[in-house]
């Protein structure tokens, strides 16, 4: 991929060099076959003649055109317009009849005929115009244009998922292009016709509303009308001069931000006609069945608002669709991991009801489905409209204290089943860390993102000694923690012993060295005291002593301890091995509930190793006071780490309300993978002779011995090297920067996962410095920035996942607590819950935001005006249901 610049507004001055790169660049990524022939149009001229153009451009609307095959002198004619300013200049996107030549070759004129769509000799580009709405004959103001570019991004990256390849990202000006190649298609009816039905399904599905800074909303609308062949596109380079260049709603130039290497857009790797069907299946509302269609009595209907809002469904906004009004729904009813508008309830006119979700493994589901799942027997009747007026509801009886303990309902789980994770972006890894995941995979058969996680953390502990990122004046390691959640049994143990055979074998290496260095160092420690004691008593006067002991010199050197892996540690532990070994070191535990339940991690540590490890990833090393030996620091230590824990650990952790505001889970880098029990045939690949992993384990092993740079007066301090993002890299981390930022406000998609999302902009810097480390760059390239990117997107769908499925919500495991407890008892009241309860709920509100999520599952029924219990009537009872 190549990048030209970022992505801020910038006042429209000209320059010849940038611009006609631009321009240049524009034209020869459209039409990069040789003698093509295209159309450049220029719309509204500023006067109405010039040496650029032949004629006078008369009238309200002039127009200015030329038919070239010569690229360097469209590039020359264009500059030449957008000197003379023009309201935009286009080019079309796909080749034109060679005959059209003859109404101006190599030239410019006011135009008499423009290209039809009869003139057009084949379909080569999808052009995904992004455009704020707003009114018309304006510019965008600089927030319309930001979210335009951000919603551009986030539409690219979902496209990515479904397959598609790599697009053109261009700035219009205005709004944002996304521009893909097709497999050169014919220009027929049919073709045109997939071309509108695929715009008008990114359009129904990607369209979206955001919140402006200063109120109201930002519509950001995919434009339908840009399907026909001959259509035009603005030209990267030029001005875009909508209305007047006032401040609120400036003139900017176009630019080319991001755009595919040629071989990235040959004909076998576009968008296929079954990609674009696809697309326009997704977007497609189901056919109502009439069996579907709710009783209704006459000519009432049935009110789905109201239904919805019963029941609790959160919709986040109502919008009309065709004839029917769609709930947009915050999380789907089927699977809670498909958010953000992915899912609606819909009504016709007629009042018909209709479910749709735009994840395959949804397609299926109908309204009756729902009405199952949601409301289950109840009866609709009350949620029918009669005559304005809805139908009476029944009111709920007081729930019965004698019930019978066994209920036919089963409760619910606490946390829903796990929705399949996506797929690993394994191909960011690159040729030698993919390869070797790849091999891991093939042979232990544990799950591909577990593989991993080993090779990406085996990279980063051979790496972390040599470099910083470094961005803007802010510098920080490129050290990462890494988390693998999986059952017993997925092989854990595996991965990490064959990641890092090379790491292991340097460190039996130096413990070998370390056995021979410690002896002598006893035998001159003990020689250098004896001549020590020697001088003291040869010497009379205290300057004679001194004399003599500055002769002597300083005594030797204790050897540095050889440890490159530690697995369980305290803190106090930790900073040992800081200060007496290596300064860069590895965090690498296969069962992480020894650590996370050790005494490092104790009730009355893990607060300090918490802090510890934030610290240490932040690369700001270790402090320590102490009554005995006073105060020092560790400055320049290095320490990355990979846990693996089975998901109950893991939930300790994540739950742990004093870990996660100290800040420590969002450091993490987590994968909470799917078993591959029961498909792990056995495998005879035979890792020590796997090509893939003998390459793995070499490159570790030289970047390992290479001596990474230290701080001149404190050489046992590391001062890694600063490796910077080249100006096309930093634009797009920058992009990616603010579109998080965008996604992170108050109930926004990122607001739930907070922490995560506050760092994971630095995330992507990390990996990203990473991956351009260890593939031996001295700076990161656009290529790894987009790599960093999109793994660290990936990790975002994996915290959303997790936090889904409440294995990040603390109030979710105290549930967990309240429910084991009760379980032996009839009745509970809430004084006893939080007088004699679990550890942790030894408070009243605590105790109720407990007791309500297990109502909510139906684990308990609150018995209404209480009941008699140990000796007194209590206000706020439950029975606890058990399963039958």
């Amino acid at each position: 991929m190549e990048s030209s610049r970022n992505t801020q507004d910038c006042p429209p001055k000209h320059d010849f060099a940038e611009s006609e790169s631009h321009i240049l660049r524009t034209i020869k990524f459209l039409h990069p076959m040789p003698g093509e022939v295209f159309e450049v149009r220029a719309l509204g001229p500023r006067k109405p003649q010039s040496t650029a153009w032949e004629g006078t451009a008369y009238g309200k609307k002039p127009i200015i055109s030329g038919y070239f095959d010569d690229v360097a002198k469209a590039t020359e004619a264009v500059a030449a317009l957008d000197v003379v300013g023009c309201g935009g200049i286009y080019v079309t996107l796909n080749p034109v009849d060679p005959a059209l030549l003859g109404r101006a070759n190599n030239r410019l004129k006011v135009a008499e005929n423009t290209t039809s769509d009869l003139d057009v000799t084949l379909i080569r580009w999808l052009l995904i115009d992004i455009d704020p709405k707003r009114p018309s004959g304006v510019s965008s103001t600089g927030e319309e244009h930001q979210a335009a570019l951000d919603q551009a991004l986030w539409l690219r990256a979902g496209l990515a998922a479904k397959g598609w390849p790599e697009p053109l990202y261009g700035d219009s000006g205005n709004g944002a292009h996304l521009i893909y190649r097709l497999p050169d298609l014919q220009n027929t009816d049919e073709n045109k016709n997939l071309l509108k039905d695929a715009l008008s399904a990114l359009h129904s599905l990607y369209s979206v509303e955001k919140e402006a800074r200063q109120g109201g909303l930002i519509r950001l609308d995919i434009d339908r009308s840009v399907f026909n062949p001959a259509r035009i596109s603005k030209i990267y380079g030029t001005v875009a001069r909508k209305g007047e260049n006032i401040p609120a709603r400036p003139h900017r130039r176009a630019s080319m931000i991001v755009s595919p290497r040629p071989e990235e857009t040959a004909t076998d790797k576009s968008v296929t006609v079954q990609m674009l069907r696809s697309l326009i299946e997704e977007a497609r509302v189901p056919e109502v069945n009439d069996q579907e269609k709710p009783k209704q009595p006459g000519s009432s209907k049935f009110d789905l608002g109201g239904w919805l809002d019963h029941y609790h469904i959160a919709v986040t906004k109502i919008k009309p669709h065709g004839d029917s009004k769609l709930y947009v729904l915050e999380r789907c009813i089927f699977d809670s991991s498909h958010a953000g508008g992915e899912a609606a309830i819909g009504q016709t006119e007629e009042g018909k009801t209709f479910y749709q979700c735009f994840h395959n493994s949804c397609k299926d589901k109908s309204w009756a489905d729902v009405r199952a799942k949601v409301s289950g027997s109840d009866r609709l009747g009350k949620f029918v409209e009669q005559n304005g007026i809805p139908g009476g509801a029944d009111p709920k009886p007081k729930i019965e204290q004698k019930q019978s303990l066994t209920t036919t309902e089963e409760p619910r789980p606490l946390r829903r089943a796990v929705p399949d994770e996506e797929p690993f972006p394994v191909d960011t890894l690159g040729p030698v860390l993919g390869a070797a995941a790849r091999a891991l995979h093939a042979s232990i058969k544990a799950p591909l993102s577990m593989c991993c996680q080993s090779v990406l953390a085996g990279a980063c502990l051979a790496c972390q000694h040599l470099a910083d990122v470094k961005v803007d004046g802010r510098r920080m390691p490129i050290s990462c923690f890494f988390l693998s959640i999986a059952e017993s049994g997925e092989r854990k143990s595996a991965l990490d012993t064959v990641a890092l055979l090379a790491h292991r074998q340097i460190q039996a290496d130096l413990e070998v060295a370390y056995r021979r260095e410690l002896l002598d160092f006893e035998n001159a420690d003990l020689a250098f005291k004896k001549s020590r004691e020697a001088v003291l008593k040869k010497a009379k006067s205290y300057a004679e002593r001194k004399a003599a002991l500055d002769e002597l010199g300083p005594p030797p050197e204790t050897p540095r301890l050889p440890r490159l892996v530690a697995s369980e540690p305290t803190l106090e532990g930790l900073y040992k091995l800081l200060q007496n070994g290596r300064p860069s070191i590895g965090l690498f535990s296969d069962e992480a509930g020894s650590f996370i339940g050790g005494n490092g991690m104790n009730d009355e540590n893990r607060l300090k190793m918490s802090a510890g490890l934030s610290s240490l990833w932040d690369g700001k090393g270790l402090d320590r006071t102490r009554a005995g030996d006073g105060a020092s620091s560790l400055p320049g230590r290095r320490v990355c780490g990979h846990l693996m824990a089975q998901p109950a650990v893991a939930a300790k952790l994540f739950s742990d309300a004093l870990i996660i505001d100290q800040g420590l889970t969002s450091r993490f880098l987590p994968v909470f993978p799917q078993t591959t029990r029961g498909t792990r045939a056995y495998s005879t690949l035979d890792l020590t002779k796997s090509p893939e992993m003998i390459e793995y384990h070499t490159v570790i092993t030289a970047v390992l011995n290479t001596l990474g740079q230290t701080l001149e007066d404190t050489p046992e301090a590391l001062d890694p090297l600063p490796i910077s993002p080249t100006p096309e890299a930093r634009a797009l981390w920058i992009a990616f920067h603010d579109l998080i930022e965008g996604q992170s406000g108050p109930g926004a998609e990122l607001d739930r996962i907070k922490g995560f999302a506050n760092k994971t902009p630095e995330h992507a810097l990390r990996l990203a410095g990473l991956l351009s480390i260890f593939d031996g760059y001295d700076c990161i390239d656009f290529d790894h920035m987009g790599a960093g990117i999109k793994l660290a997107e990936f990790y975002v769908t994996e915290v959303l996942r997790m936090n889904d499925i409440g294995a990040c919500d603390p109030n979710i495991e105290a549930a967990e607590k309240l429910r084991k407890w009760a379980s032996s008892f009839e009745y509970i009241h809430l004084v006893q819950v939080y007088q004699h309860g679990p550890y942790g709920l030894r408070d009243a509100a605590t105790a109720k935001v407990a007791a309500g999520i297990l109502e909510a599952h139906g684990w308990l029924t609150p018995v209404i005006d209480g009941m008699v219990l140990d000796g007194a009537h209590r206000k706020t009872v439950w029975r606890v249901v058990r399963c039958s």
